[in-house]
């Protein structure tokens, strides 16, 4: 099954300690992403794609929680836009 199909699921379940293990699967295919893919590139198709995949990949991980509240302990809060 796939994670935009399983995480909605265990986040129904209240299983969130299953949802962020998940998560952290996609961490090297992300990381991979953003050191070899060239997102703003100027052939707007594949852009508007990209920029697509990212709000996907965005979307589903805010459905599950809201990483932006997220603070550590000694370092200042700042805003970000949404």
């Amino acid at each position: 099954m796939s994670l935009k199909k399983e995480l909605p699921l265990m986040a129904a379940e209240k299983n969130y300690e299953g949802c962020l293990a998940a998560m952290v699967t996609l961490r090297n295919p992300v990381d991979a992403f953003f050191d070899k893919v060239m997102v703003m590139t100027e052939n707007r198709k594949l852009r508007d794609n990209r920029l697509a995949l990212i709000k996907e990949t965005v979307d589903l991980f805010s459905a599950i929680a809201d990483f932006s509240q997220i603070v550590v302990e000694g370092e200042k809060r700042e805003s970000c836009p949404r």
